[in-house]
């Protein structure tokens, strides 16, 4: 258990051992560091670096003295196959490293990649020795990374790779739920569409067949949720996509009603659906948000805002006259109607009596000539340059900018504790 202190019984012999291997071990790296402080570049030093490799791959000034050993090396041979024998000794050194217990060492796999590029005929190998490694650990992401480093050097289709990951990600439990898998094949997809010019959205929608898949195994599989918003972002905007992301997580959540993640995709694919809610819709949405917040309390204002966010797109603010008046909603933000192209004509902006805490970039609103923003809770004057008209009285702001009250031609602060 965590933060409880271990009833081990410590034995003195072995805590000598330790101490004379931390000895030795100092003594080496010493005598290391004065050999390369000294300018020599001795190949004889490189059994010394290889024991203090294996013991702590990720002391950066050993690799470092080893890639100026080897170029040294390098630079005094001219047979290709003495070049190629160096390297593949370093190689064999890294696979050591990794094999053994090192399988995360940046360094190693980073010096690795300094090797494997001037080999071209171990290419192929290093898929075999990858492959090994996941198997031991698929969520070893800097195996991942090494991976897709070497499909580019062989230039492979990607779509070899795609069903390695597929098997990975559709094998037992732990499969299942791999978010380095699932950023492999990201990566492998784009590379698919770039180069065989495929429709995307078609390659997306068979994505969240297999997210379905994933998520009506495990509701709680972060790591496919994570996905499936990655193929929201990528998808062009489709209806049909959207409704059908909304009706399998309805179903999800019949099946587990505390599925945050269910409840958020639907209420994101609404946000980015272009059909005008009801407010049986509405009161809907708006009780699975307070169902968040009591299930996840840490994030209730960013439920807050998704809230204000859906009240913003689906009520009727927008007035005659390009005016946008949405007074006494309990909004914590407005960002919602800056970013949307729907709303770039608006001259007057009310918002006074809501709970907003900052004003977003405004230059979307490029027609924006009056803002209103009484009685919020907003600590910094901002983004309001160049207006006409800011009424932002009884909010929480203590300091202005100068410069920036001085480009608004009429500005209200009353009931502000400015300092």
């Amino acid at each position: 258990m965590h933060n409880r202190p271990r009833n081990r019984v410590v034995d003195e012999k072995e805590l000598d051992e330790k101490r004379k291997k931390i000895t030795k071990w100092n003594q080496l790296k010493n005598q290391i560091f004065e050999e390369r402080k000294s300018g020599a570049i001795d190949p004889n030093q490189l059994p010394k670096l290889n024991n203090l490799i294996l013991l702590a791959p990720e002391f950066s000034s050993f690799w470092n003295y080893r890639k100026e050993i080897i170029t040294d090396q390098l630079s005094q041979v001219n047979s290709e196959e003495q070049k190629r024998d160096i390297y593949k000794k370093e190689l064999a050194l890294t696979e050591q490293v990794l094999s053994e217990r090192h399988t995360k060492s940046y360094l190693t796999w980073h010096h690795r990649k300094w090797c494997i590029v001037h080999v071209p005929d171990l290419w192929q190998n290093e898929l075999a020795l990858t492959s090994k490694l996941l198997s031991y650990d698929n969520r070893n992401f800097h195996c991942w990374n090494y991976r897709e480093f070497v499909i580019k050097l062989l230039n492979l289709n990607p779509n070899q790779e795609l069903d390695y990951c597929y098997s990975l990600l559709t094998t037992g439990n732990e499969g299942v739920s791999n978010y380095s898998a699932y950023h492999y094949r990201s990566a492998m997809l784009n590379r698919k569409h770039e180069e065989q010019q495929i429709d995307f959205d078609q390659l997306l929608l068979e994505e969240w067949d297999l997210v379905k898949n994933a998520v009506f195994t495990d509701s709680t599989n972060q790591s496919a949720w994570f996905y499936n918003k990655w193929i929201q972002q990528k998808m062009t905007h489709s209806e049909e996509f959207i409704q059908d992301q909304v009706e399998t997580c309805e179903s999800i959540i019949e099946i587990d009603g505390e599925c945050k993640w269910a409840t958020l995709t639907i209420l994101w694919n609404e946000m980015n659906s272009n059909k005008q809610l009801s407010e049986e819709r509405l009161t809907f949405l708006f009780e699975q948000i307070e169902n968040l917040i009591r299930l996840d309390p840490l994030r209730k204002n960013y439920y807050l805002d998704v809230k204000s966010d859906l009240l913003l797109l689906h009520s009727k603010c927008l007035q005659s006259d390009n005016v946008f008046k949405a007074n006494d909603l309990n909004l914590t933000r407005f960002d919602a109607i800056v970013n949307n192209a729907k709303y770039e004509n608006v001259v007057e902006l009310d918002l006074s009596n809501n709970h907003i805490r900052a004003i977003p970039n405004l230059s979307s609103m490029k027609n924006l000539k009056r803002i209103i923003l009484d009685h919020n809770k907003i600590e910094f004057l901002e983004n309001v340059e160049g207006l006409d008209y800011v009424s932002i009285k009884n909010n929480q702001i203590q300091h202005t900018d100068e410069k920036l009250v001085n480009s608004i031609k009429k500005i209200d602060m009353e009931g502000n504790p400015l300092i």
